[in-house]
């Protein structure tokens, strides 16, 4: 029975653990889409505006800000290239529960809570809860891959222990 009882617990933890995994991703999503949404907008306003500056007596100042207006639509077409790969990265991460920390893990240390998927910063649950999206190849995602929970480790000679993994 007390086998029974303690499987059980473990299920409904592991549960709860899926669920805020998967909270926290539609969370995540909805940001990036929110991010892809206002850079197609600016983009497509500085194209607009792009096209209906006619060519000025100013010359020299006109492609002056020309230029500008090219230097800017880059920077956006870049940031939207970059949150782009963010969401397909997310869309293909596995939610799968894992002993082991993995990418798409949700970690809790005695220092704090780090979902493995894509580098968002602190992600605010509806409980009042932050968890640090953390990208894989981050330093302290480097240093909890493969760990499992009662496992040490060390970031910056600052000491932390896996506490839970899912």
């Amino acid at each position: 029975m007390h086998f029974c009882a303690s499987f059980s617990l473990l299920h409904r933890d592991k549960k709860i653990f899926m669920n805020r995994k998967s909270t926290l991703l539609a969370n995540m999503l909805s940001q990036l889409e929110s991010a892809l949404t206002s850079l197609s907008k600016d983009i497509q306003s500085l194209r607009d505006s792009r096209a209906s500056d006619g060519k000025s007596t100013a010359g020299d100042k006109h492609e002056t800000a020309r230029a500008m207006v090219d230097q800017e639509l880059k920077q956006l077409e870049n940031q939207q290239a970059k949150t782009a790969k963010m969401r397909a990265d997310l869309l293909s991460l596995s939610l799968a529960p894992s002993a082991r920390v993995q990418a798409g893990s949700l970690v809790e240390t005695a220092r704090g809570t780090f979902f493995l998927s894509v580098s968002l910063g602190k992600i605010n649950e509806s409980d009042g809860r932050g968890v640090f999206a953390v990208s894989p190849i981050s330093p302290i995602a480097q240093a909890m891959l493969s760990l499992q929970e009662g496992d040490a480790f060390e970031v910056n000679g600052v000491a932390n222990e896996v506490k839970a993994v899912s």
